[in-house]
């Protein structure tokens, strides 16, 4: 949990979390926004991606909200999460 007014940052990659280091396609490091859609959103512009429309962790965990990121976590764009 961050103090209030301290901005969290996050890397987000539109390869899936198990892809090989090498294969990764390059990432984006973005401000954490209030809302979910607004990073999903945010780092499909900036990656050019789109079908995206949910974000996970590194460990394949879909995040449900903007203040369960840490900062500088590594996230994953996908495009269909169960």
């Amino acid at each position: 949990m961050t103090d209030e007014g301290q901005r969290v940052r996050c890397r987000v990659f539109a390869s899936e979390p198990n892809d090989l280091k090498d294969e990764r396609r390059r990432g984006v490091v973005l401000w954490v926004p209030q809302s979910l859609d607004e990073l999903i959103n945010t780092a499909k512009e900036q990656l050019r991606v789109s079908s995206a429309n949910c974000v996970v962790s590194e460990d394949g965990a879909k995040i449900l909200d903007t203040n369960m990121i840490s900062d500088c976590q590594k996230l994953f764009l996908e495009s269909e999460c169960t």
